[in-house]
């Protein structure tokens, strides 16, 4: 049909449009997506399109889906409400939040 017709022929603009809006938007500290070919973490690689590239918002390397799943504010960047981060950048930003908060146990 001439709708499905436009609708096939449209897909590749906006995917091309998408591509550019992200590459426009995305912090400069982060690798650009063509740079990445596989996780920084587990080395799987993203050839494979249900491994989906993330970058983290800390160190703006890339990972895989499975290798980003802790979520932390990352303020020094701007992210000031839980963002997606590596399981580095969680640990030691987990580790700097303790160092500065004030000790409760009993001495």
């Amino acid at each position: 049909s001439f709708a499905s017709t436009v609708a096939s022929v449209g897909e590749v603009p906006v995917s091309h449009a998408l591509g550019a809006v992200k590459t426009w938007t995305m912090p400069a500290y982060w690798v650009p997506d063509e740079e990445i070919f596989d996780c920084s973490s587990c080395k799987k690689g993203f050839d494979d399109p249900s491994n989906t590239k993330h970058h983290c918002r800390s160190c703006g390397l890339g990972f895989c889906g499975e290798c980003t799943q802790q979520r932390c504010a990352v303020p020094v960047r701007g992210w000031l409400t839980p963002v997606r981060v590596c399981c580095d950048c969680y640990d030691a930003i987990q580790e700097a939040d303790n160092a500065q908060s004030p000790s409760t146990g009993a001495a």
